[in-house]
């Protein structure tokens, strides 16, 4: 009886320390739901260090004598009588000498002035006088009776004005005079003047140096011996004291997760896994459902100590999205491009709006741009074919540039047409599609 009541407290023990026990890792399907949150736990660990007294062997050092013996440098005085001698070298001097020379020195003389009469002409204007101009207006004037009657008679007026006269200019001729002065004559003649002129000439000097003694250092090895007092290394048993690590339990990191669904009335059947190790938090997305959806979150995050444990808040803010129709601008392919002075055509999958999707265009030619930024939904014309695809038409006047014509309607331009999705968050799904397609071509402006 004994054993079976121990072997039930050991069963209950158990299974109290098994609903204890928290979990890393937890996975969930979506199924419709508004919400879903949990904790996920993992212990906090923390390495420390003890110290441990083990045997070892040092290492001392012990002096010793030797005889060492080394080359030394020395140095021998030598000495050599030199005679003494005449040292001579030529000395360079200046002859100068008085020379007359001469320069050429010339002045204009006077000019004479000439005078001649010259015809010339001025305007003279006069004005004729105004006359008075009248006109006659004609007409009836009616009234009726008193019988209703009607009765008109004739009457004139004499309206007048005054025109201005005329102005007449004419040409008048007058006698002016006129000189000018002729320049005189250009005489020279030299002029002598006295200038010294100078030569370096050399003569001989000589200076006697007297004898002297000159000696100087002759270096030369010589072996010197010497008793020195060196050390070497000797072990010996000894005790150290080492650290050693180890692991111990100071709290527990709590991972609190929650999933908040914007779009819980979307058919979709995706499964969630989470795990949580060394304080990260690991998220894995895989679209299970029959058509595509796109996992789209918005993150908030915040973590820090509580007490002695560590604690993570982490919140998803969760929307799906029908991959096929919201993927249909980049997955396919960019097409029939046409390039006119004036505007710019192509063809790619349904584009409803600018709304969630960046629309990119560059258009250069050697070291010259005419545009390259994103598109504004004003400058954009959408048109949706009977295919399901969407014909955009970017018009450069509402972009303030048209291409060149002329000489310059031969070359081709480098096109460059970027189609960007923006979901406002990011993609969780494994594998998840690329939300961007560029197309780069050369093309001429017809």
């Amino acid at each position: 009886m004994k054993k079976a009541m121990l072997l039930l407290l050991a069963v209950f023990s158990l299974s109290v320390m098994a609903e204890g026990q928290a979990e890393k890792t937890k996975s969930f399907k979506f199924s419709g739901q508004n919400v879903e949150s949990f904790d996920l736990v993992e212990d906090l660990i923390e390495t420390k260090y003890r110290d441990e007294i083990v045997d070892s062997t040092c290492t001392r050092q012990e002096p010793y004598e030797t005889t060492v013996c080394r080359n030394v440098t020395r140095y021998r005085k030598e000495c050599r009588d030199i005679p003494g001698r005449n040292d001579c070298r030529q000395v360079p001097y200046q002859v100068c000498r008085n020379v007359t020379k001469y320069r050429t020195k010339c002045r204009n003389l006077p000019g004479d002035t000439v005078c001649r009469n010259v015809t010339k002409y001025r305007t003279k204007c006069t004005t004729s006088p105004g006359r008075k101009v009248c006109k006659v207006q004609r007409g009836q004037k009616c009234r009726k009776d008193s019988n209703g009657r009607k009765i008109c008679k004739p009457f004139e007026r004499r309206t007048c004005h005054n025109e201005p006269g005329q102005r007449r200019c004419t040409k008048v001729p007058y006698t002016d005079r006129v000189c000018s002065t002729k320049p005189g004559r250009r005489v020279c003649k030299d002029v002598p003047y006295t200038d010294r002129v100078c030569r370096t000439d050399y003569r001989r000097e000589c200076r006697w140096i007297p004898g002297r003694t000159e000696c100087r250092d002759i270096p030369y090895n010589d072996r010197v011996c010497s008793v020195e007092t060196r050390y070497r290394d000797v072990q010996y048993a000894c005790k150290k004291t080492i650290q050693v690590p180890y692991t111990e339990k100071v709290g527990e990191v709590i991972a609190n997760l929650e999933f908040l669904f914007e779009n819980p009335e979307v058919n979709a059947n995706v499964l969630f896994s989470t795990s949580l190790n060394n304080k990260e938090v690991t998220l894995d997305v895989v679209d299970e459902s029959k058509k595509p959806v796109l996992v789209v979150a918005q993150r908030k995050h915040s973590e820090g100590k509580d007490g002695n444990n560590y604690k993570i808040t982490t919140s998803y803010k969760v929307k799906l999205i029908k991959a096929e129709k919201y993927l249909a601008p980049v997955s396919k392919e960019i097409s029939g491009i046409k390039l006119k002075r004036e505007k710019i055509s192509f063809t790619t999958g349904k584009l409803a709006s600018l709304n969630k999707a960046t629309l990119s265009l560059s258009i250069s030619k050697d070291d010259k741009t005419y545009i390259n930024r994103a598109l504004k939904e004003e400058e954009v014309s959408l048109e949706q074919l009977d295919n399901g695809d969407t014909k955009v038409v970017v018009d450069f006047e509402k972009l303030g540039f048209e291409l060149p014509k002329g000489l310059f309607s031969s070359y081709k331009f480098n096109v460059n047409i970027n189609i960007k999705l923006d979901p406002k968050g990011k993609v969780l799904n494994q594998n998840a599609p690329s939300l961007e397609q560029n197309k780069s071509v050369k093309l001429k402006a017809k």
